[in-house]
């Protein structure tokens, strides 16, 4: 419609409807991600990964993946939260939401449990990280 309306040599209803349509856009990817956050909140993992896929935005699309990832970390799906997390392309993203399930999962372990809980994380840095949220707790 905007093309239209500039084809007619009117400017202002061109950039108008190219505004609405902007804002139409990004309303859409808004509502994609959400559905996707609300899908693995109900632990449905199919759609919720499928509906983050089909975001274009990537930068969206990795604050759609992080917000599954914290979700997905509070069911205590750690598979399906740490598969969430290492999809988000930027680096420093992915580490905080890495971060974020770590801290997550450790918010539900006794320090008791915790070196058994330890020995199932890969790496040193979610190691340090959940070793500190357990400690750092307040019982």
């Amino acid at each position: 419609m905007a093309l239209g309306f500039k084809r007619a040599g009117d400017d202002e209803l061109a950039l108008y409807w190219f505004n609405r349509a902007a804002l139409l856009a990004r309303d859409l990817a808004k509502t994609v991600d959400l559905f996707a956050e609300v899908y693995a909140q109900i632990r449905d993992a199919n759609s919720a990964f499928q509906v983050a896929a089909s975001i274009e935005n990537s930068g969206l699309r990795d604050s759609t993946h992080q917000k599954m990832a914290l979700r997905f970390a509070r069911s205590n799906e750690t598979e399906l939260a740490e598969q969430s997390a290492h999809l988000i392309k930027r680096d420093l993203t992915r580490e905080r939401a890495l971060d974020s399930v770590t801290t997550t999962l450790a918010s539900g372990v006794s320090p008791a449990d915790a070196m058994d809980v330890l020995e199932d994380l890969e790496s040193r840095r979610k190691q340090v990280r959940f070793l500190v949220a357990v400690v750092g707790r307040k019982s």
